[in-house]
């Protein structure tokens, strides 16, 4: 559970970033729409690839790729703009950062867990 809660805060502390970075006020408003579709599409998606039962880091990369290439996809098409390639790269950055960061970590917490 504390592996999924970490993926969701990633995904919408990415959002509080772009809206701050961009002058935004950072409400509940701007968080669902940009981080929202991500969210949305990481859920979803999750069902399919039990990344929460099965995991590994190859799975984690290829379904943290698919989620968020199709998130930010269904982003556009919510905001009904035009697809922005450099956008989406600095999304899967970010992204793919941060859930690299935040699974180490939560991989270390497990370790130590099991230690005790």
């Amino acid at each position: 559970m504390r592996t999924f809660i970490g993926d969701l805060v990633v995904l919408m502390l990415f959002a509080v970033v772009g809206l701050k970075s961009h002058q935004q006020a950072i409400s509940l408003n701007g968080i669902l729409t940009n981080a929202g579709p991500i969210i949305g599409v990481w859920l979803g998606l999750s069902l399919l690839t039990k990344i929460y039962q099965r995991a590994s880091w190859q799975m984690l990369a290829i379904h943290w790729f698919a989620a968020v290439t199709c998130g930010v996809l269904l982003r556009f098409l919510i905001v009904g703009r035009p697809f922005s390639p450099v956008f989406w790269l600095i999304t899967l950055g970010f992204t793919g950062v941060l859930l690299l960061l935040w699974r180490v970590i939560d991989h270390q917490l497990s370790r130590r867990s099991l230690q005790v």
